[in-house]
């Protein structure tokens, strides 16, 4: 598993709001909190799209 991948997704505003509060709280612990949500980067496009 990458964890900075990992670790990029929960940042993200989407994602850090539908974790339950003791996720949040763990995370806030070492200095994590999430991104404002323009500074998310936009999702990347499927594999099977590369190619069109």
């Amino acid at each position: 598993m990458d964890v900075g991948r990992w670790l990029a997704k929960q940042c993200q505003h989407t994602i850090w709001a539908g974790l339950m509060d003791g996720q949040r709280e763990r995370l806030e612990e070492p200095g994590i909190t999430p991104l404002p949500p323009e500074q998310e980067t936009p999702a990347r496009a499927p594999k099977a799209l590369w190619g069109l």
